[in-house]
């Protein structure tokens, strides 16, 4: 059926040879569009009111007609012409309509149907994306022309020979925005506004919407997900409540926040939650949710253990002379947390001279200690006593080079230390001030992990 037909609520009869409808009555084609009959004849052209096929003045958008830029109707709405009541096309409340289009077909019949819906207007010297879109809300016959109440939804101010498209239903505005947009003549996005207008995005602009810029900086322990995020920082976690502000989140939205609660905290509904939690001291959780009832938390903490070996290395020579003065290696060092437990081996080539000798220490924080095995060479001279030790070294350990001493050092190490957190170093130097050089060399190396 043609549009109004089920409206009208009266049978459309089909369009045959052997009948032909008298002036206004309804009737259809083959192909479902709706006409009004016009005193027709098999050779005549048909006249249809649904805006499509035949017709001198019915065109493929709709009714042709001639915009008139008068705001009166009693001049802009002469037989053929349309105008608005407002001369500012955003700010027009009616449109009148005269019953007879552009080649004298009356439309009376048809447009006596519109009491709202949507009109637009098509402009036939122009691009096929020039139009201007209003809703209707109301309709009042006059003897020549009709008045219908309308609302602006977009497009600009018409001109010329134009096609009225009428449609019973109403647009949205997000539906009028849509019906305006320009062709883009490109691969195109449409992005709907808050205020509902319409944007076509590229693909980089695409991008840039789904993706943020930065990461927000935020503070507390109410986490939301609605974009990615940092709460609190190292220097200063949080330790209140931890709850959820669900309110936008974007599943695979990632959030890192710094806390230092006494204990674990309970997490809200929805959270799973894996790694070792470090009581009264710095945690880090990364947050990524997924949904309401699957967000993932992972904790790393000073109490989770490295579990791995982890080597530094010499890059160069350390060279000391003319001094007796132990001062820890530059490179050969271990970082240790507070309560950590770790595993280390210390391997070392150095020389000396017959002078100067070497002596060192395996130092580290106050309080702590462990285990310490050494395996000590000397290729001319006399090496110190593999002696395993069960605290820092408290005095020296010296080598006694009768030549060029060529020095390897294995020290193993099990260290279990206390609150202080700091460095297990080996310190060393001359044991006897010399002009020649005593030298750690490049690739010695110490490696370690940590147990807990």
């Amino acid at each position: 059926m043609g549009l109004y037909a089920n409206r009208l609520q009266v049978p459309i009869k089909e369009l045959s040879a052997d009948w032909i409808p008298e002036e206004g009555e309804l009737f259809q084609d083959s192909s479902d569009n709706l006409y009004m009959g016009d005193n027709v004849t098999a050779s005549n052209a048909l006249t249809p009111i649904n805006g499509w096929g035949g017709g001198s003045s019915g065109g493929s958008a709709g009714l042709q007609y001639v915009f008139n830029t008068a705001t009166d109707p009693a001049t802009g709405a002469q037989p053929g012409c349309f105008c608005l009541n407002n001369a500012t096309v955003g700010s027009a409340t009616k449109m009148y309509v005269s019953k007879l289009g552009n080649d004298s077909e009356s439309w009376e019949g048809f447009l006596e149907l519109v009491t709202s819906g949507v009109v637009t207007v098509y402009w036939m010297n122009l691009s096929a994306q020039a139009v201007t879109v209003f809703a209707i809300t109301g309709m009042v016959e006059t003897l020549n022309y009709f008045e219908f109440d309308v609302t602006y939804e977009g497009g600009q101010l018409p001109t010329g020979n134009c096609y009225l498209g009428f449609s019973p239903v109403a647009l949205t505005n997000v539906g009028s925005a849509f019906s305006s947009l320009p062709n883009p003549s490109a691969v195109r996005y449409p992005r709907i506004n808050a205020d509902n207008t319409v944007t076509a995005l590229t693909a980089a602009q695409l991008a840039s919407d789904l993706v943020p810029a930065t990461v927000a900086i935020r503070t507390g322990s109410a986490l939301a997900f609605d974009v990615p995020a940092v709460y609190n920082t190292a220097t200063a976690p949080s330790s209140g409540t931890v709850t959820l502000d669900l309110t936008g989140a974007v599943a695979g939205v990632e959030v890192v926040a710094y806390f230092n609660h006494g204990t674990v905290p309970s997490w809200p509904s929805g959270i799973t939650a894996v790694g070792q939690w470090n009581n009264a001291a710095l945690n880090i959780v990364r947050f990524i949710f997924i949904d309401a009832s699957n967000i993932s938390a992972s904790i790393n903490s000073a109490n989770v253990p490295v579990e791995k070996w982890t080597t530094v290395s010499k890059a160069a020579n350390t060279t000391r002379t003319g001094t007796t003065s132990l001062v820890a290696d530059p490179d050969l060092k271990v970082p240790i947390v507070a309560s950590g437990n770790y595993w280390m081996k210390f391997v070392i080539m150095a020389a000396t001279t017959a002078a100067g000798d070497l002596k060192y220490r395996i130092t580290g924080p106050a309080g702590g200690g462990g285990f310490i095995k050494p395996l000590h060479t000397i290729a001319t001279g006399t090496a110190p006593a593999d002696t395993a030790r069960s605290a820092y070294d408290a005095s020296d350990i010296v080598f006694a080079a009768t030549g060029t001493g060529l020095i390897t050092m294995e020290i193993t190490c099990r260290i279990n230390n206390s609150t202080n957190a700091g460095d297990v170093s080996i310190e060393w130097a001359q044991n006897t001030s010399d002009a020649g050089n005593t030298t750690f060399f490049s690739g010695s190396y110490v490696e370690y992990f940590r147990i807990s």
